[in-house]
């Protein structure tokens, strides 16, 4: 096989005896669609670059999202449960103050203590009173039987007895006082 020397020289031009116009403007075609298609290359390679720095700085600020809501959620759950807590604490309460205000306060109570303690001194001053009494009517009373018996034992003599006369009777009988037995 014959030797070829041609080649492209330095300046970008195809050298050599072999070489025709039209198989140098194939050569520089095919350069240019190289060239074009290299060109084409970097500018992809460029834009996954930058789609890539921006997944990146996306991801990062979801990232960063992320982890800002996983405290926020967590600040919430907190707070969810000292409510849940607090409304617990709350119907207990209720429950218990609807209980209380059934009955009466202290103020009331030591008001009605105070009054009933009143009454029962004024009862008790009623019984000495009417105890007192009770002793004369009881005094009275006796005082009374004692006199229908001796009327009565006086009568019943007198039916036995024969008849006396009427001034005779009236000096047998005792004189009684009303005053001592009242």
């Amino acid at each position: 096989m014959p030797r070829r020397t041609s080649g492209l020289s330095r300046n970008g031009t195809i050298t050599g005896p072999a070489c025709s116009q039209d198989s140098a403007r194939e050569v520089t075609n095919e350069l240019d669609t190289i060239e074009f298609l290299l060109t084409k290359a970097e500018i992809f390679y460029l834009m996954y670059r930058k789609d890539t720095e921006a997944q990146q700085r996306a991801m990062l600020r979801i990232e960063d999202d992320i982890a800002r809501t996983t405290e926020e959620i967590s600040g919430l759950q907190r707070q969810l449960e000292s409510e849940r807590a607090i409304l617990k604490y709350k119907g207990e309460y209720e429950e218990l103050a609807g209980i209380t205000s059934q009955y009466k306060t202290k103020a009331q109570l030591q008001e009605l203590l105070s009054t009933c303690a009143q009454q029962k001194q004024k009862v008790e001053a009623e019984i000495l009173a009417v105890g007192g009494k009770l002793e004369l009517k009881k005094k009275q009373l006796g005082l009374l039987t004692s006199l229908l018996l001796e009327l009565k034992q006086e009568d019943e003599s007198k039916k036995s007895e024969p008849a006396l006369p009427a001034e005779q009777t009236a000096q047998e009988q005792p004189d009684i006082d009303m005053e001592e037995i009242i």
